[in-house]
């Protein structure tokens, strides 16, 4: 119901952990939530919204964007962002986290597979491609959310996209948590973001949601969001 200018304020308002350094450096990576007041507009969810040291969780490349990251680290995820971490980093952690999971055996094998290999995650799917790998009645009941859409594999000329979900979704079933992948190709990818999450928080039984950005490649398998 909001104008996109609206909207617009709103991201710029809850996206402040990003755009001030200071800020981020302070609160946001060292998960101080001292802060986290002043940036969440619906104050409804507040509690259910935490940081958590950033280091724990997601982490850059080794000399990328000031990354630490090195194969080995106890890290859960390892971001890739932009068009350079894309094509520099993507390709090589894709195949590390899938030989990790234990869906590559040979490091040397064509790891390259038709989308219709994995069980309902076809780019055809609209909006969402969903897996449900939750046990009915779990506490917590943990959903992962992503955006899975075809446009890096036709603008890169590869198949990463299909890597990364083969990968969540092997996770998700590991850990028995629900994917729900927004399979439609946004028109504003970070407002649609938003409002997809909101999405769930309002027609689904998900006790939390754990946000896996398109290009951010699961490297320790076995790590429980819990």
């Amino acid at each position: 119901k909001n104008s996109p200018q609206q909207k617009s304020a709103c991201y710029n308002h809850m996206d402040v952990g990003w755009t001030n350094h200071t800020f981020a450096e302070e609160y946001f990576y060292p998960g101080n939530n001292a802060k986290i007041k002043e940036v969440v507009v619906n104050k409804s969810l507040l509690p259910h919204v935490k940081w958590v040291p950033k280091r724990a969780i997601n982490s850059y490349p080794f000399g990328y964007f000031g990354g630490q990251y090195r194969w080995g680290d106890p890290d859960f995820i390892v971001h890739c962002p932009s068009t350079k971490g894309k094509a520099m980093f993507l390709p090589h952690y894709i195949e590390r986290g899938l030989l990790n999971a234990g869906l590559r055996p040979d490091p040397a094998a064509d790891a390259r597979r038709d989308p219709s290999a994995v069980p309902n995650a076809t780019s055809s799917t609209r909006p969402w491609v969903i897996h449900r790998f939750a046990r009915p009645g779990v506490s917590p009941h943990i959903c992962l959310q992503s955006r899975w859409v075809e446009r890096h594999r036709r603008r890169h000329n590869n198949d990463n996209e299909m890597k990364m979900q083969e990968l969540r979704i092997h996770y998700a079933k590991l850990h028995g948590y629900d994917l729900y992948s927004l399979g439609s190709e946004p028109t504003r990818p970070r407002l649609t973001r938003r409002e997809s999450t909101q999405l769930l928080i309002d027609k689904t039984d998900c006790d939390y949601i754990f946000w896996l950005s398109v290009d951010a490649v699961i490297v320790d398998i076995n790590f429980e969001i819990e």
